[in-house]
């Protein structure tokens, strides 16, 4: 009897000993509220494997245009580049690609050389940044069939093509009319691998890409959408190197604004996610789920509905992060014990809660992981001046 009580007192042993883990808030960075350095920070932060964090400002910089910068560990801001708006681009609203070179892309909202009416100087564009600083438009949208103004993080291979979707929020994207999936070559020419439907609501294929694309070895990509499918709630999709495109799995119509952020991918070929109550769909605090690579999907946990007493929470934002353990980190937007949410700990068990709580009127993008475990994020106010922070939760 005692040899059977062994592995279930070891067991619940590592169970204390994993919630018992601390984490402590520490700010690395104050944005300044005037200036030429970066101002309202648009997306979540990248990391390399020295510690540095990479990210975007729509505003600020030597034009005012919006900024790429980096951040070094012990908290040293540098700006990499400053957009002009016309011709190199404005405003970037999406998260950076890093290759294995250094080279970061992306994507800014606005610039160019092409207008997109008289309220958008410029439809936007697709960048890269060389570890020098040295950097090039890859593409300038036009507003038509290509889509514009940009918002989706790109991705590059190791070639050097870059593959991205926009739902142009101008024209609807695509030749289909809500949204397309591209690719530019090393040659710069810009290809359509996949334009979605534009007949509503009968869009099997989905509608309205949201997230990044998600590679895999074999040269698939992977992204989702905020609608169509079987059931007009959403998809998750998968495009072939012969860019044929087929929906690995349709949400449910009750998923409101389903994917917020992009999608997450394990060692094992699980998609994770996160959903948001929808305009129509108020009673839902968000979700987060998990896809198989074979179409199956569960919902490890479900956020409070009730205002304002979700201590644990609610409105999750993605990316999500996972550890070794199979832990999911992440960013709600709301509840908390201040209302503002904070960064929550998801186990595989099922059993949620706040890792950090952040201040009162405090909002943050989603966090980044780094090899030890300790997350970093970046919030839109907050910091000495009140005009955003990059902060690191350091696992004690």
């Amino acid at each position: 009897m005692k040899k059977m009580l062994l592995p279930a007192f070891a067991l619940l042993l590592a169970s204390t000993l994993l919630s018992a883990q601390t984490y402590k808030f520490r700010t690395i960075y104050s944005f300044p509220s005037s200036g030429t350095g970066p101002s309202r920070v648009s997306s979540n932060l990248i990391l390399d494997s020295a510690g540095n964090l990479y990210g975007v400002s729509a505003q600020g910089g030597q034009y005012q245009q919006g900024t790429v910068f980096k951040v070094t560990p012990s908290g040293t801001l540098s700006v990499l580049y400053s957009f002009q708006g016309l011709p190199d681009g404005s405003g970037p609203s999406a998260s950076l690609f890093r290759d294995k070179a250094g080279n970061l892309y992306g994507t800014t909202f606005g610039g160019g050389t092409d207008a997109c009416g008289p309220n958008f100087p410029g439809c936007g564009t697709v960048f890269k940044l060389t570890p020098g600083g040295q950097e090039s438009i890859l593409y300038r949208f036009t507003g038509l069939n290509d889509g514009a103004l940009p918002t989706i993080s790109v991705t590059a291979d190791s070639a050097g093509n870059v593959y991205g979707a926009t739902l142009n929020e101008v024209q609807a994207g695509g030749a289909g009319g809500n949204g397309d999936v591209y690719k530019i070559d090393t040659k710069g020419t810009f290809t359509i691998l996949h334009s979605f439907c534009a007949i509503d609501p009968n869009c099997s294929d989905g509608q309205y890409p949201m997230s990044g694309l998600i590679p895999d070895a074999s040269g698939n990509l992977y992204g989702s959408t905020d609608g169509g499918g079987q059931f007009n709630g959403g998809t998750i999709y998968k495009i072939t190197p012969f860019d044929v495109e087929s929906v690995l799995y349709s949400f449910p119509n009750e998923y409101e604004s389903q994917n917020w952020g992009n999608l997450t991918r394990d060692s094992l070929g699980n998609f994770y996610g996160v959903t948001v109550a929808g305009t129509l769909n108020t009673i839902d605090g968000g979700k987060v789920f998990k896809v198989s690579s074979t179409g199956v999907e569960t919902v490890p946990f479900s956020f409070c509905v009730t205002q304002p007493g979700c201590i644990a929470g609610d409105e999750p934002e993605a990316p999500l992060q996972i550890d070794k353990s199979g832990n999911i980190f992440g960013v709600v937007t709301q509840g908390g014990k201040h209302g503002s949410g904070g960064v929550f700990k998801l186990t595989p068990g099922g059993t949620e809660a706040l890792i950090y709580n952040f201040p009162s009127g405090f909002s943050s993008y989603g966090v980044v992981m780094d090899p030890a475990g300790n997350l970093y994020g970046v919030s839109v106010n907050g910091g000495t001046y009140n005009a955003g922070a990059i902060y690191k939760l350091t696992l004690q």
